[in-house]
């Protein structure tokens, strides 16, 4: 690749997944070229609505759904996953298990250390978010930000251009995504780092800001490491060795990251649990 625009590119897409971007496969191009191919789906209302309807339609079928409950661990019985043990002590009894957590945490769930995946993280996402008066002089849906050749580019979407319900009228949601090594959670400084590079970049709306917030940036979000080779594409399994009703899904495991990827990794682990549970 002799433009350095179009190195620093696809470089990015490889390094997030925790490649080395000269000795990559390529199989990591796959994903650039999806972006430049057939661009990005976003649904009408923001992503919330498709969490929103997954659930509304699981509660249609009976299910019973529970949030803002840490789990602590998983009580085998056997080759079976008998329970789960919240962190405030109860033991919710399961038929089966699927798990849609870094392969980490369900490794640590089982306390089977022989099962964790490698040890090296990939690139956590940090992100901050704005609501700010007017629209930016380059208003796009997403975008790439390249600074140089040795920073992250910054991801931005600005959903209000193609769907002006998330926002009040005559303001933008600025959405800014930067990848890096996890530790620090973003913060206010974050924030200001990333504006002032979207300011730079000509993608900043010119009024006030009415709402602003950060998340992420503790802990990966694309699972280990997968190193140089023919076969560094694969993940780990969603079966997990030895226990017959206990399935993992979502961005750490095969089909990897990706809401579309996360979405398939989901069914994929119900189509495969049915299947074992049925016979």
């Amino acid at each position: 690749m002799r433009t350095p625009e179009l190195r620093r590119l696809l470089g990015h897409c490889a390094r997030f997944l925790g490649l080395d971007a000269a000795r990559a496969p390529a199989v990591a191009l796959v994903i650039p070229h999806l972006f430049a191919t057939t661009g990005i789906w976003y649904p009408l209302g923001g992503i919330a609505t498709l969490a929103r309807a997954v659930r509304d339609l699981a509660v249609k079928h009976g299910a019973e759904i529970e949030t803002a409950t840490a789990v602590s661990r998983l009580d085998l019985a056997g080759d079976r996953i008998a329970a789960a043990i919240t962190a405030d002590g109860r033991r919710i009894p399961a038929d089966a298990c699927i798990a849609a957590v870094d392969a980490r945490v369900t490794a640590r769930w089982l306390a089977r250390d022989g099962e964790r995946p490698r040890d090296e993280p990939t690139y956590a996402a940090r992100v901050a978010w704005w609501v700010v008066e007017g629209a930016p002089r380059r208003a796009s849906h997403h975008a790439f930000h390249f600074a140089s050749e040795h920073e992250h580019p910054v991801y931005v979407s600005v959903p209000t251009v193609t769907d002006s319900t998330l926002a009040p009228v005559g303001t933008s949601v600025v959405y800014a995504l930067l990848h890096g090594r996890p530790g620090a959670p973003a913060d206010q400084a974050f924030a200001d780092g990333v504006r002032t590079r979207l300011v730079r970049a000509v993608a900043w709306p010119p009024g006030r800001v009415l709402a602003q917030g950060v998340a992420g940036g503790a802990a990966s979000c694309y699972g280990g490491a997968i190193g140089p080779g023919l076969f560094a594409g694969f993940r780990p399994s969603q079966r997990v060795p030895g226990v017959v009703n206990l399935m993992r899904a979502g961005g750490s495991i095969f089909p990897g990251p990706g809401l579309a990827n996360v979405i398939r990794s989901g069914l994929r682990a119900a189509d495969l649990l049915c299947a074992g549970v049925s016979s």
